[in-house]
């Protein structure tokens, strides 16, 4: 009996043993004979990932129909399924799903030149996006009872629009990542033939030329078409089931995931904008393209600023806002100042990214932007500063200046055959001055001109050459 009592203790011991690798704890001595002095050990606390912003704009399928939350339920809640923590952006809130805040830029029954004219309010109004959705271009090609677009003209200027919508937002959210896609597979037969022909076959090479024009602009192409040749859209712009839907939220998901991670994307952060703290004559704001470690602010000294007269504005404490993306300055006081122009820079390159890699502030921009010091500050930010790859002892540079749309005055030079009599002109791509007409009368002088403006195009019966028939007048 003895050899068998032995064996029993040895298996116990054994449990024991394994008991404590599992807990990954050690077990103090006097555990066996007081077990609930066992200690545990606390749960790890988990700094969760920043703000993903996102902002969806289309027509109907971004609204989602009679299924709550459309595509962007799927969207919210597979993003935050794989670590990454979401913020819809947008001026809309109808179709919502449940308690979540899917607010969004979706209209029903609207064109693409509807989104065109309402794209720099909206984003002007909203925080600066991470990730932009742009779904639109069906209008174009539905023919509804209310809705009456269906003209030739209105189809074949339909990409040419498309690829304007997408320069405009590149130019407005430079730092966005712009998914951009091609129509869906309509349930009738000739409107699909007529999207797949003059809009979803040109679609991907027009968002190539947007990147070659702009070679920092971010936009990429997704084939939404393809993933949801099962669920055609219907009559009144709707997808039949939610299962679609669901599709299409998966589809966008792959697609932003090949973009940024959740913890942001691979690009090197940079300064978007330098300000004046509201109410303030010591604080200054300074504005990131993304979301910050906090280590950067962890030295003043990372910060300098100086006055007009390169002399130096103590930096005495920096602070990273609750979403990451503005550092806050707290200096000796710059009231003596008012009137002068402030510049702040970067010195060394421990302002990092919160990726993995830890990207830091390029180097170009160790000054990265100046203003001008107010008595009173509105609550409102400054204008964007354009960075500069200027070092911090040159003097600062302002942003260029745009050249104003040309005057009616700019065409009274213009004899009547080339302008005919019309109202308005424009500068064409090599700097020419041309008519814009009104009239239903085209003037040869528009054939073939690829306006910098939009310019409605209309196809000549007689000879199938593109020719203008409208655009923006400036009286």
């Amino acid at each position: 009996m003895i050899p068998l009592f032995k064996s029993l203790t040895v298996c116990c011991c054994v449990l024991l043993s394994y008991t404590a690798v599992v807990n990954g704890n050690v077990i103090p001595d006097d555990s066996e004979t007081n077990p609930t002095k066992q200690k545990k050990t606390p749960p790890p606390t988990h700094t969760p990932p920043p703000l993903l912003r996102i902002l969806s704009i289309g027509d109907d399928l971004t609204v989602g129909g009679d299924f709550a939350g459309g595509y962007r339920g799927y969207v919210y809640n597979g993003l935050r399924d794989e670590g990454y923590n979401v913020e819809m952006l947008g001026t809309q809130s109808t179709n919502p799903l449940s308690d979540i805040d899917l607010k969004h830029e979706g209209w029903d029954g609207k064109d693409i030149d509807f989104f065109q004219s309402l794209i720099t309010p909206i984003l002007n109004t909203q925080k600066d996006p991470d990730v932009i959705l742009l779904h639109v271009g069906s209008m174009e090609f539905i023919a509804m009872s209310n809705y009456l677009r269906m003209s030739t003209q209105s189809k074949i200027s339909a990409v040419t629009r498309y690829e304007l919508l997408i320069k405009t937002i590149c130019d407005h959210s430079p730092y966005a990542h712009i998914i951009a896609t091609n129509l869906l597979r309509n349930a009738n037969s000739d409107v699909d033939m007529d999207q797949r022909a003059l809009f979803n076959t040109h679609v991907k090479d027009r968002i190539g030329s947007v990147k070659e024009d702009n070679p920092s602009c971010k936009v990429s192409y997704l084939n939404l078409r393809g993933a949801m040749l099962n669920f055609p859209v219907q009559q009144n712009l709707h997808l039949s089931n939610n299962a679609g839907y669901e599709v299409m939220g998966s589809a966008w998901n792959d697609a932003i995931k090949k973009v940024t991670s959740p913890l942001g994307d691979d690009f090197a952060p940079v300064v978007v904008s330098v300000r004046q703290a509201s109410s303030s004559m010591e604080n200054i704001v300074v504005k990131f393209s993304k979301p910050m470690a906090e280590e950067s602010v962890n030295s003043p000294e990372n910060f300098v600023v100086k006055d007009d007269n390169n002399n130096n504005v103590p930096v005495t404490a920096a602070i990273l806002d609750s979403e990451k993306r503005e550092i806050e300055l707290t200096t000796d006081g710059f009231g003596h100042l008012v009137g002068t122009e402030l510049t702040v820079g970067i010195v060394g390159n421990s302002i990092r990214d919160r990726t993995l890699q830890k990207k830091s502030v390029p180097p170009s921009q160790s000054r990265s932007g100046s203003f001008e010091v107010v008595n009173s500050v509105a609550a409102t930010s400054s204008p964007n500063i354009v960075p500069s790859p200027t070092s911090l002892s040159n003097p600062p540079t302002r942003s260029p200046k745009q050249t104003p749309p040309p005057t009616k005055q700019d065409c009274d030079g213009l004899d009547k055959d080339q302008c005919d009599g019309k109202i308005g002109c424009a500068f064409s791509h090599n700097e020419e001055t041309v008519c814009i007409g009104k009239k239903t009368k085209f003037n040869k002088k528009c054939r073939k001109i690829k306006y910098r403006i939009p310019c409605q195009e209309k196809v000549n019966k007689k000879n199938g050459e593109s020719i203008c028939k409208t655009g923006t007048c400036y009286k």
